[in-house]
């Protein structure tokens, strides 16, 4: 019978609480770059405080890496101009702590798969399916980046010309898009399953805690076996979605407003 191995952490390393550091990203306008802000709070983990404090952050190939200062005396930029990182998904963030006067340079802290939260999404809330704008879509209007191991993104084309705004105040326009990208989303997720439930910093965790809770739909997904019963399970799911966000009442509320 196999056994699972333990991995023993002998590089002294800490893992970083995710609850540390805080990155939010700000509103930006169509083409231009990402920008963020970052809150760290390393005080109480017993690090030196001469150790060097980085942020990183990175989307695929792509990373960009922004100097803290020390844990003694964080100097944190503001904002964080994220130029150098690939367009089209989700960024994501990694705080490193590194000892400055033992072994220079070695990491002795790590906070890894940061995800931001929005300042568009309310405080103290990151939304399940941010907007991301690209100009990899060619002809298409919209589409949605999902990965196992990224937060799915809403795309949107740069070329269509007004989006932006619709996207957030046409009723009938969010109506259309939106069930149809849950769909997208929960479908994919269903190929990930079964997930750890332990790792807070996963995002199918995070879509499976919405629809158990928010769209109080008890079926577990990991026991539906048979592709039928699962393409269920995800249909049941959009419905309930598309009937709590009102989006058909809301379409028909504005069709009435405007007199058609």
């Amino acid at each position: 019978m196999a056994t699972a191995k333990k991995h023993i952490n002998s590089t002294g390393r800490k893992k970083i609480p995710q609850d540390a550091v805080e990155v939010n990203l700000l509103e930006t306008l169509p083409g231009s770059s990402p920008r963020a802000t970052a809150k760290i709070d390393l005080a109480k983990l017993g690090f030196p405080s001469t150790a060097g404090v980085a942020i990183e952050a990175y989307r695929s190939s792509s990373l960009m890496r922004f100097d803290c200062g020390t844990v003694g005396n964080l100097k944190i930029p503001s904002p964080l101009v994220l130029d150098e990182i690939d367009a089209g998904g989700n960024i994501q963030f990694r705080l490193k702590v590194t000892d400055r006067e033992a072994i220079v340079g070695r990491l002795i802290g790590l906070a890894s798969r940061i995800q931001p939260k929005s300042d568009t999404g309310g405080e103290g809330r990151r939304s399940l399916l941010p907007i991301r704008w690209t100009d990899t879509l060619g002809p298409e209007i919209w589409g949605v980046e999902v990965d196992d191991d990224q937060p799915p993104a809403l795309e949107l084309n740069l070329r269509a010309t007004g989006l932006d705004g619709r996207i957030l105040s046409d009723s009938l326009l969010r109506a259309v898009i939106m069930p149809a990208a849950f769909r997208i989303v929960l479908t994919k997720l269903l190929t990930y399953l079964p997930v750890d439930e332990e790792d807070v910093t996963d995002w199918k965790n995070d879509w499976l805690r919405f629809c158990r809770e928010e769209l109080a739909i008890q079926d577990d997904p990991v026991e539906l076996l048979e592709v039928e019963d699962r393409a269920k399970w995800v249909d049941n799911a959009v419905r309930t979605f598309a009937r709590r966000a009102e989006f058909l009442d809301n379409v028909r509320k504005s069709a009435e407003g405007s007199g058609e």
